[in-house]
């Protein structure tokens, strides 16, 4: 499978549908970190808002993500939009505005409105994932500008990112 394309329509669809408020799109995870096995991993990606988006928006974004998700690895795709005021400084446990993985799927399916509408919590394994971008920068796989959003997070919020994910048995 061409991954590839399926990450290229997927920011196609972002800049479509969040725009103005997107400011960028970043890969994380195995595939970032070249590890990526379509039989045991997803896509991950963290997906920056300089704003908070309306709950249309929000629906509209997730109706593509469950399309684009049908045609993703075996386990799917994962992804957070968080707002651009939480990467820098870096705020922890990480707040985010919506969270989408293929273990929700039946519920955004069975009730959207009500999904987007409580889907807007805290993420405490996010940190990981932001500490892995500070040397990564060809993360991006789509930002508004070059500037950098990522200040330090601490080193300590990497090492509890993987224990948690050793513990639920991802594919890390």
């Amino acid at each position: 499978m061409d991954y590839q394309r399926l990450i290229d329509e997927f920011v196609a669809m972002s800049r479509k549908i969040l725009s103005p408020a997107l400011t960028g799109i970043y890969l994380h995870g195995s595939l970032a970190m070249g590890c990526f096995n379509p039989l045991k991993s997803d896509i991950d990606l963290i997906v920056v808002l300089e704003r908070g988006v309306t709950e249309k928006q929000k629906r509209d974004f997730m109706e593509q993500v469950v399309a684009l998700n049908g045609r993703a690895p075996a386990k799917g795709l994962e992804l957070s939009l968080v707002k651009r005021e939480h990467c820098s400084p870096f705020v922890y446990p990480t707040p985010y505005e919506l969270h989408f993985s293929p273990a929700h799927l039946r519920w955004f399916r069975e009730d959207p409105d009500g999904y987007i509408q409580r889907m807007k919590r805290y993420r405490p394994g996010f940190g990981g994932a932001f500490y892995c971008h500070q040397p990564v920068w060809n993360c991006a796989v789509w930002r508004r500008n070059r500037q950098g959003i990522w200040r330090s997070a601490q080193r300590g919020l990497y090492g509890q990112h993987l224990v948690r994910y050793r513990k639920r048995g991802s594919g890390y």
